[in-house]
């Protein structure tokens, strides 16, 4: 499962409609997650790596995130993480 990262200005990021996306943030800490459906989200502040078992992945701020459903990994904050998030419905 790949994880895709895109950079993106902040002028971007509303005009794409994310400043609109639900908002959640995680203090300095490592979690497993499992992504049931894609999640797209746009770090707004922070810094994180994202361990799966295709390598690591490394985020900050102004970055544009998809992680893809079925992927199981590791997020690892090393600074405090806003990001904005959209759950992508899946297709039947």
């Amino acid at each position: 499962m790949q994880v895709t990262v895109e950079t993106i200005e902040a002028e971007e990021a509303e005009a794409r409609g994310v400043l609109e996306w639900p908002v959640s943030t995680r203090d300095v800490s490592r979690y497993p997650w499992h992504y049931d459906a894609t999640e797209i989200c746009y770090i707004a502040e922070g810094r994180a790596r994202i361990e799966t078992e295709d390598g690591n992945v490394e985020v900050e701020k102004g970055d544009l995130v998809t992680l893809p459903a079925g992927l199981k990994c590791a997020w690892v904050i090393q600074e405090r993480v806003v990001k904005r998030y959209r759950i992508e419905e899946a297709v039947s």
